[in-house]
């Protein structure tokens, strides 16, 4: 499957996670996310982390990220 395909496909099949099945912590200074091993927290790619949380959590009003455990 060339990459432009899956990352279509991808994008459509994160799109449909909801945010408890994301988010496994949070308060007012933190939200502990765990994330699919092949999202990318941000780029250009259709379907990042950043844009996903975006859309769930439009209250997130700035978004930083300090620890990524996998490769993507």
């Amino acid at each position: 499957m060339p990459p432009h395909a899956y990352d279509a496909q991808r994008a459509l099949e994160v799109e449909s996670l909801t945010l408890s099945e994301l988010v496994c912590f949070e308060n007012t200074d933190f939200c502990v996310v765990n994330k699919p091993y092949d999202l990318q927290i941000d780029g250009a790619r259709p379907a990042t982390l950043e844009r996903l949380l975006r859309k769930l959590r439009p209250d997130f009003c700035e978004l930083r990220f300090c620890h990524q455990l996998d490769y993507a």
